[in-house]
């Protein structure tokens, strides 16, 4: 997968996204809200999705995401959620400074209230 995300309807790839980091999901937000998506339709595909990611996608109200790559850190807030995942592999964390930042932190709106902060500071 050359991507690092993709946005599937219906097995069909309707978005993808070649930035690294967090910025697909901003992007896909856009996305989102632009075609108004019904969010339980699509399925998000991401290279790696650690507790950040996870909280994003929680916030854009997606039930379903498939990781090639995911942290036990995003596994857990997923199953809070209950968002349906799929996964090539798994480990305890991704190693980068977003996942250290989130460890404790289980609140998805201040989450992504700081990703934002973030990218806004980049």
């Amino acid at each position: 997968m050359q991507d690092t995300m993709r946005i599937l309807k219906n097995n069909e790839i309707i978005f993808r996204s070649r930035k690294k980091w967090i910025y697909p999901l901003f992007d896909a937000e856009i996305f989102i809200e632009k075609f108004n998506l019904n969010t339980e339709e699509i399925e998000i595909e991401d290279k790696i999705i650690g507790k950040a990611a996870a909280a994003f996608i929680i916030k854009m109200n997606v039930k379903k995401i498939y990781a090639h790559l995911l942290s036990e850190l995003a596994k857990e807030l997923l199953e809070k959620y209950n968002i349906e995942y799929k996964y090539d592999k798994i480990v305890k964390r991704i190693n980068c400074k977003t996942e250290e930042l989130f460890n404790k932190e289980d609140d998805v709106e201040k989450i992504v209230k700081i990703l934002k902060e973030r990218v806004k500071e980049n």
